[in-house]
């Protein structure tokens, strides 16, 4: 399209306003090119003007679209060639600092020091300072990388709504939705782990409605899960009703998801995880034929995890299956206390009362938190006992475990047989409190840990700020 010489003012006041617009949706290719565009309306107009003053100042305003596109070496050009005394006093004090700043930006090394300048800021976790020199810098990352900066710096500042606004804006410039939004889940995930419930939920929120796809919306029924496992008995239903809507919303997206997308590294494992959280709530609900549908789909999606084996076994137990599925479970590295719990007590039923010790053991190590440590140690007192090992060593666990769970009655009963016992008396102690419900969650949670890390982003940042 042709313009008169007559529209190039109005040309460049529009291309200028198009450049202002692209930069703040993050499209730095587009805003390149816009300012460009203005900056040339304003040189090819030069040539009409006849007064001096007035091609000087023309020039100036052309070098400053130049400069704001990132053309700092045609700004700078163009800038050396005015002269100060034609210019309108107010203009003419700011052609100096102009030409500092063209200067600095068009030398070899520009990109290299400001990088640095990035990252020293980004690894002092000054995310204010990222987002000031992102402003003021914003040519030098690309479209995807500048966002998603940008995006990483508002969570990291607590501004969420603005954090899901540049997530949507980089998705228009990455090669893959899944990979960027599944660095986009750290953040809430990682707030509601460490009981900011209303921040997470606000800004899961903010993800479903702005960037709408299976993973905002697992990720919002993950966060309505942590929100049931804290909420008074009279909003719960209503917490437990919204996960397994949002639950419901991710499985229909990702089903519609092409199937190398379903099959995504990221994506199938995230599948998985929220239909383990859904399986725990129905198994809550004592709704055992929806809990083991589910834990069904994420055992076809992720095999090798060991949240979904865990939840059918405690949905088919007491079976022979449910066995098979805590054997299942633990055949991975980073099973949980409760399958081994489960194992514990079918070994000492068996009187494998080894077998029995072994996995109390293993399951201590899991987990080593005051309620279920002390329980396993009351466990490990009575497997010694049986076993015959010394008095003090006996006395010394049921001790250490009546300290952790005082009010357990099974331990002090047990306890109580063992000092009362007579000699050749045959003694059995009884194991039969239920570790898998004193500590389910850690089921959800277990499976959670490689998802709600928010060092997750720091390669991705790190890979961005490479010098090119």
């Amino acid at each position: 399209m042709s313009v008169q010489t007559a529209d190039y003012s109005t040309a460049a006041m529009q291309a200028s306003a198009e450049g202002q617009m692209a930069l703040v949706t993050g499209d730095v290719v587009l805003a390149k090119a816009k300012y460009a565009e203005a900056g040339d309306y304003l040189r090819r107009d030069i040539a009409r003007l006849r007064k001096a003053p007035e091609k000087h100042l023309q020039q100036f305003l052309a070098a400053t679209q130049y400069y704001k596109g990132g053309h700092y070496q045609r700004a700078y050009d163009m800038a050396k060639r005015i002269e100060a005394k034609f210019l309108p006093h107010h203009v003419g004090e700011l052609l100096d600092q102009f030409l500092k700043d063209a200067k600095a930006r068009s030398a070899p090394d520009y990109e290299k020091r400001t990088r640095t300048l990035l990252y020293k800021s980004w690894a002092a976790e000054k995310p204010a300072e990222v987002l000031a020199l992102l402003q003021d810098h914003p040519y030098l990352l690309d479209s995807g990388g500048l966002s998603f900066m940008r995006a990483v710096s508002c969570e990291n500042m607590g501004h969420f709504r603005a954090a899901a606004l540049f997530y949507k804006a980089a998705l228009r410039h990455v090669p893959s939705e899944i990979e960027l939004l599944a660095m986009s889940i750290a953040c809430p995930l990682d707030l509601a782990t460490h009981g900011r419930l209303a921040d997470a939920s606000k800004y899961s929120g903010y993800q479903v409605e702005l960037v709408p796809h299976p993973i905002t919306f697992i990720t919002a029924s993950i966060i309505g899960w942590h929100q049931s496992q804290a909420a008074a008995s009279s909003v719960r239903d209503n917490i437990l009703k919204q996960q397994m809507e949002h639950l419901k919303q991710a499985w229909k997206g990702y089903e519609h998801l092409p199937t190398s997308e379903q099959q995504h590294h990221d994506m199938q494992p995230y599948m998985a995880f929220g239909l383990v959280a859904g399986a725990h709530t129905a198994l809550e609900l004592g709704d055992l034929t929806r809990s083991r549908v589910l834990c069904e789909i994420a055992i076809r999606l992720a095999p090798n995890t060991p949240g979904p084996w865990t939840i059918r076994g405690l949905v088919n137990e007491p079976s022979e299956e449910a066995i098979s599925d805590f054997k299942k479970a633990i055949s991975f590295p980073n099973a949980g206390h409760v399958p081994y719990a489960k194992l514990a007590q079918d070994a000492w039923r068996r009187r494998d009362i080894s077998a029995t010790m072994k996995y109390c053991e293993a399951a201590l190590t899991r987990n080593s938190k005051s309620g279920v440590a002390g329980t396993l140690y009351g466990w490990i007192a009575a497997c010694k006992s049986v076993l015959g090992s010394p008095h003090s060593e006996v006395n010394a666990l049921y001790k250490k475990s009546l300290s952790l769970v005082p009010e357990d009655s099974e331990i002090q009963l047990n306890y109580k047989a063992y000092l009362e016992r007579t000699e050749g008396v045959n003694w059995h102690p009884k194991l039969n409190t239920d570790l898998s419900k004193v500590a389910s969650r850690e089921i959800v949670q277990q499976s959670e840990l490689q998802f709600s890390q928010p060092s997750r982003t720091t390669p991705n940042i790190e890979r961005i700020l490479q010098t090119a």
